[in-house]
Order: C-alpha cells, then sequence, then structure tokens
C-alpha cells in the first residue's frame, strides 16, 4: 500500500506483467505438482503433509480469474502499462520494457 501510493514512483515507470489464464494455471499446477501436491476428482489440489491435508486454490481457474483481474484493475487504476508475456522469454519481455522506458525518458538519458 505505501508503496502503491507513494507519489515520487513515476506510473510511467511501473509495468504490469500479466498471462492468459490458461499459461498461468498450467505454470500454477506445475508449481504445486513439484511440492507434492495431491489432485482430486474435483479439480482442487492438497498439499500432501504428514499431518494435515490442506486444500489449496492456487491453480483453480476462478482463483486465477479473480488474480488476473486484480492485477489489470491495479495497472488501469495507477495508469501502469499492462503487457502480457503469455508466450514471451524473459528476455523478450526485459527487451521490450527496456525500449518503452528509452522511448519515455530518452531526454532523461542525455
Amino acid at each position: 500500500k505505501e508503496l502503491i501510493d507513494n507519489p515520487k514512483i513515476n506510473p510511467k515507470r511501473v509495468f504490469c506483467l500479466s498471462i492468459s489464464p490458461a499459461s498461468l494455471r498450467q505454470i500454477r499446477t506445475t508449481r504445486l505438482e513439484r511440492r507434492i501436491v495431491n489432485v482430486d476428482m474435483d479439480d482442487k489440489y492438497s498439499l500432501v503433509d504428514e499431518n494435515s491435508r490442506a486444500k489449496s486454490n492456487y491453480a483453480d481457474r476462478a482463483y486465477i480469474m479473480k488474480d488476473l483481474k486484480n492485477v489489470r484493475d491495479l495497472a488501469i487504476k495507477y495508469d501502469w502499462t499492462q503487457i502480457d508475456v503469455t508466450g514471451r522469454a524473459v528476455e523478450e519481455t526485459a527487451s521490450y520494457i527496456c525500449e518503452l522506458l528509452k522511448e519515455r525518458f530518452e531526454e532523461d538519458v542525455l
């Protein structure tokens, strides 16, 4: 909250990275599987623990859609640039952001 409301932060230097729901779900599902997670018939994920079997909605489609909507809403509210990184390499995204910053703040570099 303090970071978002800081007047010293230029919104043209803040980038909101988003991804397609299907890609994010695949990433989250893989992440859960690597943490030894069980998938039951209701498409719910539970972390395997010796003492408990807690449920996680981390890879649930509705939860993902809510996360992505919250991010979009923040970007719109604070006038941040939104970038869809679906299918993009990290290097490609970084290069694109560098290009945008150069265009926006070229006079600051000179």
